[in-house]
């Protein structure tokens, strides 16, 4: 206290000598410095707030600290021990299937995180790291969670065959570009998923599977036992071997409120890789069952050549729960057990309260086979489907069934619409159904639905906001992002043609020059529309864009034609693209100010025409000029440019010394001004174009709080 006492007498002097602003201010510098004293000692020491980025990586043989690439811990294991909740452990990419110390299990697995901090394991980039295999095994009581793995292919061909990818007693954990591979699996194992031993299903709620693929081997592929509030989003299985009587691509085992959500069962009909005679319903969906689901739900997904049963909606007798399936589609059932004139359909449902709206199924042509088939308890309400080429009957209904409305079903080329009223037999292929995907517009499918709704599935949008758990905001939505080109598609189909020894992986859409969504857009032999039309404006001009067809498409293609849109109206666009690979077009002579919309057709010379491609929309506007220092305007160069986007020579992105990544920013021009829905910002702000002549690196960051955002910048490109 005296030592302070002589200071302010000091700095009282001092302020009379010279004035009182210089006291105010040094006054002021010490209690910023007492201030700082206060609240910095304290943190020191206390435990860290933020998470931390740890490194994995095999290839590493000098020092290892996890802090770089460069020196990262050189085994998986290593890297979960040091890890804390909140952590994220990063591994270099490669293919450490055969490297010891790289499998995740009980043992060494990543610590809980916390809602607003998971615990991550995460691929340098998605697809491009292997893994032996993925087992978390805990006793019953023993919950973990708030963990996320992202971009790991797990494959136990070298270490751990025989030993599935389940993760049991988790809760708010996330799986997002992963692939599961399973080899060896027999009888009651299952390739990957979420288990429990708790019949409460307090165990095991809101996961998530996201942008995930598995295939080989395993009685059930995607896997949800005792579980509630789980989600399946925009997964793809295949069946290539089976060692069981009953199989299933998804199987939400005695799970309430599953959530399936643009799922594909597809490619499974090879029997003769199927060890033992099936003797029980199987097929591609099977939510529900005898004890007491409720809540499940599929909602725009496909099954492309599955067996038996496409979707199997069961639940119990004395309480039968509730589910749906919507907006989905069942191509080619190509198995039936041998004796059984019944349970043979594109959807089964007993003991069950089921909804069944805009349901397009095609190909079931075996002795037996219904459309929907109805049975025991449970209330059925079937509307706005499309049945076609069935054996028996459209809708099957048994005498045990209970109350079943049927309303606005088109049915073609099937064997009996008996129990069907006022059903609408009527040639779904020339009427609107061109692609499995989608009903056209304009056509008489499009509205010969329940109060002039569409008959039949329409599946163009993802289905659920990305990341999102069960409950969170946009969980279920319908969103604006396309679904085709299916996300992911060029490697999904690269590494499912590898798979269980014995097994051809080509088969399918994995063939030569084939894609996923070729594949599934050309189901009925149509020639498949354009994808990822984009659309960039001028003055006065809009520039479109797409990809070239599917290698196994592109022989026959002779051109493209551009439409503008009005409405329902189509004006096609003066002059055809010629050739099959120049995919560019532009438009001149429009109305600045004004909104287009535009859609892209091929054209086959053998199947003809295709539909519209995805709708898209611009708006030309004249280029801002900026005035020179003296204010007067001054030209911008207007010289004619080409439409292709300028190509510079950098890498893809690069990883730095400390393990940031950065992403190429190429030169080019675009807008920049005030966007806001606000009512009292600004509306009629001036937009500016914005031209960067050289290219640069920006780093990449997870976003999770954007008042935190601070970009960092890298020298421009080369």
């Amino acid at each position: 206290m005296d030592k302070y006492r002589a200071f302010q007498d000091l700095t009282y002097q001092y302020s009379v000598r010279k004035n009182r602003r210089a006291f105010d201010n040094l006054l002021k510098l010490l209690l910023c410095v007492l201030l700082f004293s206060f609240l910095a000692f304290p943190i020191i020491g206390a435990t860290r707030s933020f998470a931390k980025v740890i490194w994995c990586n095999p290839a590493n043989v000098g020092t290892a600290d996890g802090n770089l690439k460069v020196s990262g811990y050189p085994t998986l294991h290593k890297a979960l021990s040091v890890m804390s909740p909140g952590d994220e452990v990063i591994i270099a990419n490669g293919d450490w299937r055969k490297t010891h110390g790289m499998f995740i299990d009980a043992k060494n697995k990543p610590p809980d995180g916390s809602p607003k901090k998971f615990s991550s394991v995460k691929a340098e980039k998605d697809w491009e790291v292997k893994l032996p295999y993925i087992h978390i095994e805990t006793t019953k009581g023993h919950t973990q969670g708030f963990m996320e793995f992202r971009g790991i292919v797990f494959d136990n061909r070298y270490i751990g065959i025989g030993k599935n990818h389940i993760c049991y007693h988790m809760h708010h954990t996330k799986f997002v570009h992963c692939g599961f591979l399973a080899h060896g699996l027999k009888g009651n194992s299952h390739t990957c998923g979420f288990g429990s031993a708790d019949s409460s299903r307090s165990s095991n709620q809101f996961n998530l599977m996201e942008g995930c693929i598995a295939w080989g081997s395993g009685r059930y592929v995607f896997y949800c036992k005792h579980g509630k509030y789980n989600i399946f989003r925009r997964c793809v299985a295949r069946r290539d071997r089976a060692n069981a009587t009953q199989i299933f691509n998804f199987r939400a085992y005695a799970c309430d409120h599953t959530i399936y959500q643009n799922c594909i069962s597809i490619d499974s009909d090879r029997q003769q890789n199927y060890k033992k005679p099936l003797n029980i319903e199987s097929g591609g969906f099977w939510p529900g069952d005898m004890y007491g689901s409720t809540g499940n739900i599929v909602d725009g997904c496909i099954s492309i050549r599955d067996i038996e049963i496409a979707y199997y909606i069961a639940g119990n007798e004395k309480k039968p729960g509730s589910a749906v399936v919507r907006n989905s589609i069942a191509l080619d059932m190509a198995y039936k057990r041998p004796k059984l004139t019944t349970l043979c359909a594109f959807v089964v449902a007993q003991n069950a309260n089921v909804v069944v709206s805009n349901l397009t199924g095609v190909g079931a042509k075996l002795d037996g086979y219904d459309g929907i088939y109805c049975k025991k308890k449970g209330k059925k309400q079937i509307e706005n489907c499309i049945i076609a080429e069935v054996n028996d009957e459209s809708i099957g209904v048994n005498p045990s069934s209970e109350a079943v409305v049927i309303r606005n079903v088109v049915s073609y080329n099937v064997g009996s619409d008996k129990h069907v009223k006022g059903y609408k037999n009527l040639n779904p292929f020339k009427n609107g159904l061109r692609y499995p995907v989608r009903i056209e517009p304009g056509s008489k499918l499009a509205t010969m639905g329940h109060n002039g709704a569409a008959c039949g599935a329409t599946i163009l949008k993802k289905i659920g906001v990305s990341g999102t758990l069960y409950g969170e905001q946009g969980w279920n939505e319908i969103t604006d992002e396309n679904l085709w080109p299916f996300p992911n598609e060029k490697k999904i189909r690269e590494l499912m043609r590898e798979t269980v020894d014995g097994v051809g992986g080509i088969y399918g859409f994995c063939e030569e020059g084939q894609t996923l969504s070729n594949y599934i857009w050309g189901y009925f032999g149509n020639t498949v529309p354009p994808f990822n039309v984009q659309a960039a404006f001028g003055d006065g001009t809009v520039s479109l864009s797409w990809d070239t067809p599917a290698d196994v498409a592109i022989g026959t293609i002779t051109g493209f034609n551009v439409y503008k849109l009005t409405g329902q109206t189509w004006k096609l666009v003066k002059g055809r693209v010629s050739g099959n690979t120049n995919c560019l077009k532009t438009i001149s002579g429009l109305r600045n100010g004004s909104t287009y919309e535009f859609a892209v057709t091929a054209i086959d010379k053998e199947k003809g025409e295709s539909g519209l491609s995805y709708k898209v929309r611009a708006t030309p506007k004249k280029i801002f000029k900026m005035p020179d220092r003296k204010g007067a305007p001054v030209e911008e160069n207007m010289e004619k440019k080409s439409a292709e986007p300028p190509k510079f020579a950098a890498k893809k992105e690069f990883i730095n010394k400390l393990g940031m990544i950065f992403l190429p920013i190429p030169p080019g021009s675009f807008e920049r001004g005030i966007v806001s829905d606000n009512e009292d910002a600004v509306s009629n702000a001036m937009l500016q174009k914005v031209t960067l002549t050289k290219g640069f690196y920006m780093q990449t960051m997870e976003v999770r709080d954007v008042n935190e955002i601070r970009p960092t910048y890298s020298p421009e490109l080369k």
